[in-house]
């Protein structure tokens, strides 16, 4: 509730992609997976349900992800699709669409080419493309990569994005005439940039920008609890705006231009 809380103070809607940390956190064990259900329940009390606990989206897939999985058009020319890559049964946890999300969101790609949708974008939580620059982070990946059937469906129905997280760090990847963007910070570290994402009829623009923070300690020496031994110092200092750290434009032909700063071509090592 305080999560959301904090948008709607400043006017922003939320629509989020299950994490690994929606599911308990990788790796799992027996007992996180038999809690699978439960978590889904959960994101969805906040996320694809109502107040009254109605489906907050029509446009859902049946089995396992029916309330983690959502698709919207916020304008008759862009298509988004949120999809659930954790596949996580009693058996074993995979990072995969299952069988009845994979059939709903080929649909829903059809349609958006049928209408004629001038932009498609995707979510998920982890990166399917290597390689991306990873912080503090287990480095999740889509199983099967490129090869994955996944890809070759966004191949297929002409995705235009791929809006990634997991590894708290920034990578623009273009394969197949399609953008891979891996973001996500992690604010105990340091690393709060954000992404805006600007549609024209011919041309999508990014603008990757950041904050310098500056973090010390309280007088008493207490800290905030944070998941690693020593805890997060508890005073955040922000010296003025944000700063542009990067740049991209891609063109509706899958034209990649204007990279610059961060959002540039990246090469491990």
């Amino acid at each position: 509730p305080q999560f959301l809380q904090r948008f709607r103070e400043h006017g922003l809607d939320v629509y989020p992609s299950t994490g690994d940390h929606e599911y308990g956190d990788n790796d799992w064990s027996r007992e996180k997976r038999v809690l699978a259900p439960a978590f889904a329940e959960e994101f969805a009390r906040y996320y694809t349900r109502t107040a009254s606990g109605a489906p907050r989206f029509a446009d859902r897939p049946t089995g396992p992800h029916a309330m983690t999985a959502y698709a919207w058009r916020p304008h008759p020319d862009v298509q988004v699709v949120s999809i659930d890559v954790f596949d996580i049964t009693r058996r074993g946890a995979h990072v995969r669409v299952d069988t009845a999300q994979m059939r709903w969101l080929e649909g829903v790609l059809r349609k958006a080419r049928r209408d004629g949708v001038t932009w498609t974008v995707v979510q998920g939580h982890t990166p399917i493309l290597s390689p991306v620059r990873s912080n503090h982070s287990s480095a999740l990946h889509y199983e099967g990569g490129r090869r994955s059937e996944l890809w070759k469906v966004f191949r297929k129905y002409g995705v235009d994005v791929y809006l990634c997280g997991e590894v708290h760090a920034v990578t623009a990847t273009v394969k197949d005439d399609i953008l891979q963007l891996a973001h996500g910070g992690a604010f105990q570290h340091g690393l709060t940039s954000y992404a805006l994402l600007d549609f024209d009829d011919d041309r999508l623009r990014v603008t990757l920008n950041d904050y310098r923070l500056r973090f010390r300690s309280s007088r008493d020496g207490t800290r905030l609890w944070e998941t690693v031994h020593e805890g997060l110092k508890k005073v955040a200092m922000l010296r003025r705006g944000p700063v542009t750290v990067g740049t991209l434009t891609l063109g509706a032909t899958g034209r990649v231009s204007h990279r610059t700063g961060i959002l540039r071509p990246y090469r491990a090592g």
